[in-house]
């Protein structure tokens, strides 16, 4: 029997197929090797997320004005050697720790910077927002506070430390896997002491780093 409906049909198939293309695309850059990068990997995997939404890289400098500069230029240019084009990603996120970098402050000057210029561009092409996900002193902060509260300032060695003395974290390390894995029971909590921490006027400690996990799970 003849279909009396073709056109439709294949409008409605394109229209599924742009559908599947829609929604946010992030290019996430990171300052360490494996620790930060393998935690958001994981939590990308656990949303059956793809690399196609969610990339992960990791910048050839580590100070956080090479990571900003990294990502800037990966989003304006693309990456062929990786299969990136440019001006694909609708959010930039960049991700570095306080420690002693001296960049630090021209990093996120840097980065509210480049959002305005990608977010006030008159063109739908080029458009996207560029934010700095930073922790005070380190990462393991945002790991800590899934199983406690950081009221006072702390070290990267304090939290290294206190996070060690958590029951199934005594062997925690750099470029240690399965850390979201094994904390993202606790990541509610995680998310309100975090918040509390940015509502303080203190540097020390703080983290938005929850934006970033949030964001993450909104692109499902």
């Amino acid at each position: 029997m003849r279909d009396r409906h073709p056109k439709k049909r294949q409008a409605s198939k394109l229209q599924r197929k742009r559908a599947s293309k829609t929604g946010d695309r992030c290019l996430i850059v990171c300052e360490g090797l494996k620790t930060e990068p393998n935690y958001l990997n994981e939590l990308r995997k656990s949303l059956r997320l793809s690399k196609e939404r969610i990339q992960i890289l990791h910048a050839e400098r580590t100070d956080p004005i090479g990571i900003v500069e990294y990502a800037y230029t990966i989003f304006e240019d693309g990456d062929s050697r990786i299969g990136i084009e440019k001006h694909y990603y609708d959010k930039i996120f960049v991700a570095f720790d306080r420690d002693q970098h001296e960049s630090y402050d021209q990093a996120i000057t840097q980065s509210k910077k480049y959002h305005k210029t990608l977010s006030q561009r008159k063109t739908d092409k080029g458009k996207a927002s560029f934010e700095a996900i930073t922790s005070n002193p380190s990462f393991e902060l945002w790991l800590l506070l899934h199983f406690q509260e950081v009221d006072a300032p702390i070290t990267r060695q304090d939290a290294l430390q206190k996070l060690r003395q958590i029951n199934g974290w005594n062997d925690y390390d750099k470029g240690k896997t399965d850390t979201y894995l094994n904390s993202c029971a606790n990541l509610d909590a995680a998310q309100r002491r975090a918040d509390r921490l940015l509502e303080q006027t203190s540097d020390n400690p703080k983290t938005n780093f929850g934006l970033l996990v949030r964001t993450i799970k909104d692109v499902m």
